[in-house]
């Protein structure tokens, strides 16, 4: 019972641009194999070989038809990407033969069909380098030069279709049309990953399964499968897998082949003569490799098929995530500058409440406002300390982005607004070595903006308290009463705080639950980046607001802990594109801080009314457990409190939450005077 004939057939992408180049690739056998040279037997002819049944394949065989019939399987798909394109065309012209040929010895009077034309070399008796080429010369125009092409294969007598996609290259502005691509092929089977021999944990081995793996759903993992070829145990790739992602049966998704068969194989068809030793040893390579070609496909098809239709919500919500990061860490930083002002404000009221002069000069509540100019095209701009204008407001130092290396710049599928994206690297401002052309400095410290955001100062008197003063007693009487509404719009600012953080921890916690590989959080990193640039400067660090990022960072990091706890978000798979936009519109809602953040999502064309129609008849979002709670609450008479019949503003909640509550944002507002 064994594989029929297979028929490739190659079918390249419309939508994707072709390479120019038209050689075929090569590959150098001639290291760690069998050479004539040094084996030292009498030639014999191919046809007297004898070499045993292929009994060894049919287990997994069965196993395979089995399931393909069970579950009605009519195609297999299978990705299949790589930094090296000579491993990859090498081994779809091995899987080729594998699956059409059950042994080599069968193998040897059949037709050789290569989809890729591909080169070999061996090395002759004297020591000379053979020249092996596999594959049809007009078949050349069809090998892997695309950034997608598809080779499909015919098994079990035409029932099933393998359909090998490879994916020529990988960069950072071809993932998405990848999946766009692939989002037409309905689902996939598996996802391979083809590793080189003794491949050393670069950056851009990480990157490349970095990059594949962060535009999948975390159902994909289930579907990752990685391939090595000429049986080398790669202790050090094994380790970078295991680093990389979180997926702990890398032993059962992890295959081993030999390309070196299919090269003895054409070499025996061209010169009809070989060594017995080195026939034997083609024939039993042949046989491991075909083993291992049959258990991988049984393997496959036991896979629960990964649904490419799943990204592009998941894609979608996630990139609306990462472009709300910069805003929701700028508005934060806006709100704890409030705070920290009327703190210092407030204070001073007190050492002056005594001296009518100098009290009737601080009857003015001082705020920063933030000032957003929208950008025609975006910019690449350096957020380096030197590279940006430092100035101060109400004694405090702030930067302005004055230092725009590239601009417009037209660089795609690159996060807005994330600091230090590894996708600047290709921007055309940036040398190979990854430094600025324009001011030096790395491409970590730089961001892609479409907005640009100035702080101000903003202090206007209260003439209506200043005319009424006429007396000490009036002064002091007046000033009591403004430190209690300073207290108030304090407490007004560190509720709206504790709400955009708790939001924003909730939208991470999703980046984090969907992602297969580790999670970095590029908001902590932001606050990070912002902490370390405060610190360069030496002297003229501001420590009241390095304290300030110092404790917006370590509250972040405490709601992040607090999201784990199992109970308190729900379901990950609850938290939608449009409750993102339903919670953003309700943070723009906010009394206090609200309007910045409105300005900020408009700046990057966050049209939140337009996307949803919301109003400020927004319904609040709340969990299935408040849900209930409210319906029985409203099934229920309601007898109006005390502060309902005097007319006052209801309270709804106060301050602080409770960590055994989903955070949530409020259609109203109450803060506890």
């Amino acid at each position: 019972m064994g594989a029929s004939e297979s028929t490739p057939n190659k079918t390249s992408t419309p939508q994707l641009q072709p390479n120019t180049s038209e050689e075929p690739h090569s590959a150098n056998t001639s290291s760690g194999t069998p050479t004539r040279s040094n084996v030292d037997v009498d030639t014999v002819a191919i046809s007297s070989l004898d070499i045993d049944a292929p009994d060894y394949l049919a287990d997994p065989l069965r196993n395979l038809i089995e399931n393909v019939l069970a579950l009605q399987i009519k195609e297999i798909n299978v990705l299949l990407y790589g930094d090296d394109s000579a491993e990859r065309s090498s081994f779809i012209n091995s899987l080729s033969g594998y699956l059409k040929y059950e042994s080599f010895n069968a193998a040897v009077p059949g037709k050789m069909n290569a989809p890729i034309p591909t080169i070999f070399k061996i090395l002759e008796n004297d020591g000379d380098l053979e020249m092996i080429k596999v594959g049809d010369a007009e078949d050349v125009g069809g090998s892997t030069v695309q950034i997608l092409r598809t080779y499909n294969f015919l098994i079990m007598d035409g029932k099933c279709k393998m359909q090998i996609i490879d994916m020529s290259e990988l960069k950072d502005a071809n993932c998405k049309d990848v999946l766009a691509y692939m989002s037409n092929i309905g689902q996939l089977h598996a996802i391979c990953y083809l590793c080189k021999p003794r491949q050393d944990i670069t950056s851009y081995f990480q990157r490349c399964i970095s990059q594949i793996t962060t535009l999948l759903h975390i159902d994909a993992c289930d579907n990752l499968i990685f391939i090595f070829t000429d049986n080398s145990y790669d202790i050090e790739a094994f380790q970078s897998l295991k680093k990389l992602t979180d997926y702990n049966q890398i032993n059962r998704n992890t295959f081993f082949f030999n390309k070196e068969p299919l090269v003895f194989l054409k070499a025996i068809k061209e010169n009809d003569k070989m060594e017995m030793e080195l026939a034997t040893y083609a024939a039993k390579n042949w046989k491991i490799a075909t083993e291992e070609c049959w258990r991988m496909m049984d393997y496959i098809t036991k896979l629960k098929p990964y649904q490419i239709c799943r990204n592009s919500v998941i894609n979608e919500t996630r990139s609306l995530i990462y472009q709300l990061l910069k805003p929701m860490a700028d508005i934060c930083q806006l709100v704890q500058d409030n705070i920290l002002v009327l703190q210092y404000h407030e204070h001073e009221m007190k050492l002056e409440s005594r001296n009518t002069q100098k009290l009737r000069q601080l009857f003015y509540v001082p705020s920063i406002e933030l000032e957003v100019t929208k950008l025609k095209k975006p910019a690449v701009i350096c957020a380096d300390s030197k590279c940006c204008k430092l100035y101060k407001i109400e004694g405090r130092n702030e930067f302005y982005y004055n230092t725009r290396c590239h601009h417009p710049c037209n660089l795609h599928n690159v996060q807005r607004e994330v600091i230090g994206a590894p996708e600047l690297i290709n921007c055309d401002i940036m040398n190979l070595d990854g430094s600025c052309k324009n001011c030096g400095c790395s491409y970590k410290v730089h961001m892609l903006m479409g907005y640009l955001t100035k702080k101000t100062s903003g202090c206007k008197p209260d003439i209506t308290i200043l005319n009424s003063i006429k007396t000490e007693e009036d002064a002091t009487r007046e000033a009591n009463k403004f430190i209690k509404n300073i207290e108030l719009k304090k407490r007004q600012f560190d509720y709206e705080l504790s709400i955009i953080m708790k939001s924003n921890a909730r939208f991470l916690h999703f980046l984090k639950t969907h992602s297969i590989v580790a999670f970095t959080d590029a908001y902590a990193k932001y606050l990070q980046f912002l902490i370390s640039r405060e610190t360069s400067l030496g002297k003229d660090c501001d420590h009241k607001k390095l304290s300030g990022l110092e404790a917006l960072l370590k509250e972040h990091i405490g709601y992040m802990s607090w999201c784990k706890v199992d109970g308190i978000l729900g379901p990950q798979s609850s938290i939608t594109q449009r409750r993102i936009l339903q919670t953003m519109s309700q943070l723009c809602n906010l009394p206090l801080s609200g309007r910045y953040t409105k300005k900020l999502c408009d700046s990057q064309g966050i049209y939140l009314e337009c996307k949803l129609g919301i109003t400020e008849d927004t319904p609040v979002l709340t969990s299935n457990k408040e849900q209930k709670t409210n319906q029985k609450k409203d099934q229920s008479y309601h007898r109006p409190n005390r502060n309902e019949r005097s007319g006052k503003r209801q309270r709804i909640r106060s301050k602080s939450f409770s960590t055994s509550a989903e955070p949530e944002i409020l259609s109203s507002y109450y803060y506890p005077s």
